[in-house]
């Protein structure tokens, strides 16, 4: 699945499935440290089960220790979900 840009969608078709967030988390002191990578992953497997086939990313936010989330530290990443008639070749 593609991760597009605005300026990427400029004159493409498309529509908005609506907002998607990740969260990677350093949970114990064993696990590796949080990554835009691992909460992309996990966006675009929620993006895939609401049937859209790209990802228009806004932009990802680095956290310290967060007791609600219960986590070390964490990395929260946040997506439009976008449905698009003619995908871009990668």
């Amino acid at each position: 699945m593609r991760i597009y840009k605005p300026a990427d969608l400029t004159g493409v078709d498309y529509s908005s499935l609506g907002e998607v967030a990740a969260i990677s988390c350093k949970n114990k002191l064993w696990d590796p440290s949080p990554s835009e990578a691992d909460a992309i992953s996990q966006m675009r497997f929620k993006a895939f089960t609401r049937h859209a086939n790209g990802l228009m990313l806004w932009g990802c936010d680095s956290y310290g220790t967060e007791l609600s989330k219960n986590c070390w530290s964490s990395l929260t990443c946040r997506a439009t979900m976008i449905k698009v008639a003619k995908p871009l070749t990668e």
